[in-house]
């Protein structure tokens, strides 16, 4: 039953996602909208853990040796079966429940993504808050294209065409006046087209054009995260955008965009060469004002991300010094370095992943979950070496297996945050932290089960990582892994 029905819950989310993009449900949609859906995910896992306690409780039987053998079995066939059948039904309901939740939560994240998807191309000047790290770097020499994921807010259609002066002059005015009058929604209709959100999520392009002055974009390789800056750009729809259409191979890069949450895609048409919160122009406003809008736009957890993110950015700069006087081996030697160390592939041209991909060994660019295991393993036994040697007497109030298992889990969620936190990282580091709590309550869980069981939390967590190749690739391995290390005892 463990099995199944865990089963069951992701296979009824991925049909929930592939059939919600093809079939209108007005009236589910707008019950959707009327009820919180917040906490769907924690009622879920209360659902899971009541139907889990429900069907480890068994019926005690009767003493046989007590009784005549047939009346005992007669009294014991009439004591368990009202018994049974409550306990039964009670599964079924927990069950259903179950099911009907899953659904529920997937299309919830479906509809929040309709709300926000760009749904027509327009141009536009808009506020870009860079998240995280870009896919790739702007090199004109190169033909080397820049992508980087960012948030657009403070968006207004754009009448004329901006050149980056006219934006620094918006950025010194949008400074001069109070943010919060700014940050409201503005409805742009032209050509039956209309923004009624804040904000969106999208994929910024800029492409190395030579009929176009294009020595403004050499700017967006100094775009770290967190950074602010005003930009006109050309919105369109994943549907629409070339990003969206399935290629020959396969590669389905309209699911592979909503994976990442994606709103649409932009080309970038003019970039303000000031930033709204760089150190020049935020002296121009309040320093205590600035840094109470920040505190009440960003929670601590995505400020301790862009902290890190913003790391992850200095060590890639720190291999990006002097590139163009370097020779093609020796930048792909260090791009190829960079990529082992935190999966970041921006700096690898088309040729070597081309390389890397006939010799079917391309998998060994991005950060997996044995990467985190592996480095987990490696301090976690350090640590221990040192203990053993100099700190013996700890041992008296710590197990020596609870030293290495938190030092594991500090190292694998670190190190999983310094390398984007992507599924396969993820799953390593709340499995280790999932096998530590089984093995110090003592509750008799197997390690499939404690698999099957992430896998359905982390659907619940975000139903769009159903999705992502990393999810199936990353579960699926260790599943497998699994079950042939009980078959060789």
């Amino acid at each position: 039953m463990y099995w199944l029905i865990g089963s069951l819950i992701i296979i009824v989310m991925m049909g929930v996602l592939a059939v919600a993009d093809n079939v209108i449900m007005p009236t589910v949609l707008s019950l959707l909208d009327m009820v919180d859906t917040s906490n769907l995910p924690l009622a879920l896992t209360i659902f899971a853990t009541f139907l889990l306690a429900s069907a480890q409780f068994n019926i005690p039987s009767i003493d046989s040796h007590s009784v005549d053998k047939k009346t005992s079995n007669n009294a014991t066939l009439h004591t368990k079966l009202p018994f049974r059948v409550i306990r039964y039904l009670v599964l079924a309901l927990l069950a259903a429940a179950l099911m009907i939740g899953s659904a529920l939560q997937a299309l919830v994240t479906h509809q929040q993504a309709e709300n926000t998807e760009i749904t027509a191309p327009i141009r536009v000047q808009a506020l870009v808050h860079i998240e995280g790290l870009s896919d790739s770097v702007y090199d004109a020499a190169a033909d080397g294209g820049y992508r980087q994921v960012a948030v657009i807010t403070n968006i207004a259609p754009l009448v004329a065409e901006l050149t980056p002066q006219e934006l620094a002059t918006k950025t010194s005015n949008y400074l001069k006046v109070d943010k919060n009058s700014l940050s409201r929604n503005y409805d742009v209709n032209s050509n039956e087209v209309s923004i009624k959100v804040s904000e969106h999520r999208i994929l910024l392009n800029a492409y190395p054009r030579k009929s176009a002055n294009d020595s403004q974009f050499a700017f967006l390789n100094d775009l770290q995260p967190g950074d602010e800056v005003f930009m006109s750009l050309a919105l369109a729809p994943l549907a629409t955008s070339e990003q969206a259409v399935n290629n020959p191979t396969g590669f389905d890069s309209y699911r592979w965009l909503r994976g990442r949450h994606i709103d649409g895609v932009a080309n970038i048409l003019a970039v303000s060469p000031i930033l709204v919160n760089s150190n020049e122009t935020s002296n121009e406003i309040s320093d205590e004002k600035y840094s109470k809008q920040s505190l009440d736009s960003d929670s601590y957890l995505q400020r301790f991300r862009t902290h890190i993110d913003q790391g992850r950015w200095r060590l890639r700069q720190h291999f990006y010094q002097d590139w163009s006087a370097q020779t093609t081996a020796a930048q792909q030697a260090k791009a190829v370095t960079l990529s082992l160390l935190t999966g970041d592939r921006s700096l690898i041209n088309r040729d070597t992943k081309d390389l890397y991909q006939l010799a079917g060994i391309s998998h060994l660019l991005a950060i997996s979950g044995t990467h985190v295991l592996f480095l987990a393993i490696v301090l976690a036994g350090i640590v221990v070496l040192l203990f053993d040697r100099n700190y013996s007497t700890i041992y008296r109030r710590i197990p020596r297996w609870q030293v290495r298992w938190w030092v594991m889990i500090g190292a694998a969620f670190i190190y999983a945050l310094f390398t984007g936190f992507d599924v396969p990282a993820a799953r390593t580091a709340w499995m280790l932290l999932a096998i530590g709590f089984v093995r110090l309550t003592l509750l008799p869980i197997s390690t499939m089960r404690v698999l099957l069981a992430l896998a359905v939390l982390m659907a619940w967590g975000d139903p769009y990582a159903l999705w992502q190749a990393g999810y199936w690739l990353s579960f699926i391995a260790v599943a497998l892994l699994l079950k042939y290390d009980d078959t060789s005892y």
